[in-house]
């Protein structure tokens, strides 16, 4: 049975995330990065993830866009 990518070891984590991304099969590229992207927006408003890039924290949310 294959076991879930968290459960890898360092180096073949880094070695199926980069196969993921690359494979040629474009549907799943695609997923892959519907995913990933939403998820880089969050670690990077992380203020402790901006901090150590040197940025400042991202200001409070202003609320002024709502839905009805």
């Amino acid at each position: 049975m294959p076991l879930p990518a968290f459960l890898l070891p360092a180096r073949l984590r880094d070695l199926h995330a980069a196969r993921i991304t690359t494979t040629r099969i474009y549907l799943l590229r695609q997923a892959t990065m519907l995913v990933k992207l939403p998820g880089g927006l969050v670690w990077g408003a992380d203020p402790k993830v901006r901090q150590l890039f040197a940025l400042p924290p991202l200001p409070a949310d202003p609320g002024t866009w709502r839905q009805s």
